[in-house]
């Protein structure tokens, strides 16, 4: 018996490598600077190190996201969670597999269903960036991310269908940070103006700056400032609400200055956009800009020089003439 017990903790040393001198609770500090994907591919080069990966102690923290808790009894009790016996070994580390996934394929419909109901409104507006919508172009995005693959034995694809979780995960992070909820919101006030108006009196102003908006997205992605400030879109929606459709001119120069070069990435994009609503609400101000409209010159490279200005005080330019 003791030599086998020797031989045991042999092996065990051996397939530890280098981390079998490391004490247990220092390898768990080190293992919890790593993310889940990274503690499943660290899993996986031996079976001591499998164990140290799947503790309970780790994989708490990776719950809170998900239930708000890192009660493990607690989640399994208030979801009537029956675990199988392998499960029960490492409950915390098995919750966080299911649930993440429940949650990811979740986010991943109600996105979808976002983005369809917002390609009808698109389709309907007119609006093409390329051959499609923009709406219909992430919706592609988002089904080509973790694409389903099947195993390959030559030519011949087999076995159940994979996901790659980790890049679906990623690509659904990335196009919830464009907000498309907002932008949605904006795209169906479009709509209901449009549809109250004549054929006569379109509302061509509300449809450059929604076609700003996108032409933005298009662009720049998530590093555009009018989605990376996401209260840029409010104030946006904000104020097309409150104007009337007679403002359809300044509703023009604000989608000239949105996509401007040096406006499109500004860190101050929310304070420039207090700073042109205030402006255009302004009677003595909308007088010069009216006539700067009429005088055929680009609005939208005045009014940028102005509201920059307005960030430095020194070189400020005349904000009225």
């Amino acid at each position: 018996m003791p030599k086998k017990n020797s031989q045991l903790a042999h092996n065990q040393s051996n397939s530890l490598g280098k981390f079998a001198d490391v004490p247990q609770e220092i390898l768990l500090y080190i293992l919890s600077f790593l993310n889940p994907s990274e503690l499943c591919l660290f899993s996986r080069l031996s079976k001591p190190l499998n164990a140290a990966a799947s503790s309970d102690a780790l994989w708490k923290m990776h719950l809170v996201p998900i239930f708000g808790s890192s009660d493990v009894n607690q989640i399994i009790e208030d979801n009537e969670i029956d675990l199988t016996k392998k499960e029960q070994l490492y409950p915390a580390k098995a919750l966080f597999k299911h649930f993440s996934a429940l949650s990811i394929f979740g986010q991943k419909t109600r996105l979808v269903t976002l983005l369809s109901k917002m390609e009808e409104v698109e389709t309907e507006l007119g609006f093409r960036h390329g051959r499609h919508p923009l709406s219909l172009q992430y919706q592609e995005q988002i089904e080509k991310a973790g694409k389903l693959k099947r195993k390959k034995f030559g030519f011949i694809r087999f076995g159940e269908p994979e996901v790659n979780m980790e890049k679906l995960g990623s690509t659904i992070k990335s196009v919830k940070a464009l907000h498309f909820d907002k932008i949605k919101e904006i795209a169906d006030f479009v709509r209901q103006r449009k549809s109250a108006t004549s054929d006569f009196s379109q509302p061509s102003g509300l449809l450059a700056l929604y076609a700003a908006i996108t032409r933005l997205i298009d662009t720049y992605g998530d590093k555009a400032a009018v989605v990376m400030y996401p209260e840029c879109l409010q104030k946006i929606l904000n104020y097309i609400k409150s104007v009337p459709s007679a403002s359809d001119n300044y509703l023009h120069v604000l989608a000239e200055v949105l996509v401007h070069e040096k406006i499109a990435q500004h860190p101050a994009l929310p304070r420039l956009l207090d700073t042109l609503i205030s402006y255009m609400n302004d009677t003595r101000n909308r007088m010069f800009l009216t006539k700067l409209i009429m005088s055929g010159e680009k609005t939208g490279d005045t009014m940028v020089e102005i509201l920059l200005s307005e960030l430095h005080p020194r070189s400020r330019m005349p904000m009225s003439s």
